[in-house]
């Protein structure tokens, strides 16, 4: 009888068993998280099922991939209250932070060069005024070699994650007086930018190289700048992912590796006009900047499952600045020195949220997920102040710090130094 009664008990759990529901599992993409998050957990809802139809054909890493998808989906592994948290680690923080130094890396490339422009017309006008001959002011052709760097950070949104970033480099060049309103010249640019996402989620750096031609033109107190330049932009990008474990799930520790690279073309147009009250210059000016990015997509390395294909992204900028900048000039035996101070508002007309494409690069589907931007900030200001020094014989020197203020979440400091000489 106890045998038979034992049959029974066996047989009502498999009954019961056999006929139980499938487990529930969770819709990633409704997960109450940011908006990065829920664009690569719709496609992983989309992806799981697919995989798991295929599973017998699949390799090493499609499988992989399959088992940090069920992980995900499954309620008891990892726990829903962290599924925000994973699936931030597995979608890529770093694809916005390259578009955003590529907009930094284009004012700094020219800042240096409407600095020694401005030097070149109200450094000369100076000396004239200490009666110098032709001779001691130097001759037409000159050469000169700046240091830049900037830093800075960002905070975190719904969107984008925070990193704190700086940058170093310099721009060397020459420049020739073609007539006594006209100078022009070509310039050179490096500049190494380094950044670490917040979080611990990774980094982003690059190595920028530049050319730029640029010259300005002035009848009295009225002149014309002109700028452009190009530059190739040479990313390397990683990526943390690390999260687990829950209940039955693995610990997850990787590291995604990229590399990719973009070209950049920029123009600037302005005009002012020169205030010269005695020893002080007041200028007020307007000037419009205009930049185009294309960034080459690039797949990562390091993640086994959960590498990334992110596609190429473009990035357009137009710039609007009006402002006024004074200076005094005070005159010595050995030459003029010209404390300044600026300020002008910033317009971003062109630049507007983005939508970088990505895929996993193991999901045979090929499920498209987005990495959204945020809006950019339409309206900030620029304050800087410096003092640049003309001597006679024909050399220069300047030093300018500049702040950019009014912008969300974003703290960005610049520095440029430079010397220039004349033959």
């Amino acid at each position: 009888m106890n045998r038979g009664l034992g049959w029974l008990a066996l047989t009502l759990v498999f009954l019961a068993t056999s006929h139980a529901p499938a487990q529930a599992q969770v819709t990633l993409g409704s997960v109450p998280s940011n908006p990065p998050a829920q664009y690569v957990g719709t496609a992983i809802d989309q992806i799981c099922p697919r995989l798991g139809a295929a599973r017998p054909t699949l390799n090493p890493a499609q499988l992989d991939l399959s088992d940090r998808c069920n992980e995900m989906k499954n309620p008891f592994a990892l726990g829903v209250a962290v599924l925000p948290d994973v699936l931030t680690n597995v979608t890529s923080t770093q694809s916005p932070a390259q578009g955003r130094f590529a907009v930094d890396a284009r004012a700094t490339q020219f800042r240096p060069l409407l600095i020694r422009l401005d030097t070149l017309r109200t450094g000369r006008a100076s000396l004239d005024g200490l009666a110098a001959s032709a001779d001691t002011l130097g001759g037409r052709l000159g050469a000169f070699v700046n240091g830049i760097g900037n830093f800075g950070s960002r905070d975190s949104t719904s969107t984008e994650a925070g990193f704190d970033f700086h940058s170093v480099g310099t721009i060397a060049g020459v420049d020739y007086r073609f007539t006594d309103n006209f100078v022009g010249g070509a310039a050179f640019s490096y500049l190494r930018t380094e950044s670490d996402i917040s979080f611990g989620l990774g980094s982003v750096d690059s190595n920028t190289y530049g050319g730029s031609l640029y010259g300005t033109y002035y009848v009295g107190p009225l002149y014309v700048d002109m700028l452009g330049g190009f530059s190739w932009h040479d990313y390397d990008v990683t990526r943390r992912i690390n999260y687990g474990p829950g209940l039955s799930a693995t610990v997850v520790d990787r590291t995604a590796t990229g590399d990719t690279g973009g070209w950049q073309y920029n123009f600037a147009l302005g005009a002012g006009y020169d205030f010269r009250p005695g020893a002080w210059t007041v200028t007020p000016y307007a000037r419009v900047e205009y930049a185009h990015l294309d960034i080459d997509g690039y797949k990562e390395q390091g993640a086994f499952g959960l590498n990334l294909d992110v596609k190429g992204q473009t990035v357009e900028s137009l710039v609007t600045a009006l402002g006024t900048r004074v200076s005094y000039a005070v005159n010595t035996s050995i030459g003029v020195f010209m404390p300044t101070v600026h300020a002008d508002w910033r317009h971003e007309a062109l630049n507007g949220r983005r939508n970088i494409r990505a895929q996993f690069l193991n999901d045979p589907s090929n499920t498209i997920f987005f990495i959204p931007t945020d809006d950019p900030d339409r309206d900030y200001f620029a304050l800087g102040a410096g003092v640049s020094a003309t001597f006679r014989k024909g050399l220069a020197a300047f030093l300018e710090y500049e702040s950019l203020v009014g912008l969300r979440d974003v703290t960005n400091h610049n520095f440029t130094a430079g010397i220039r000489l004349e033959f």
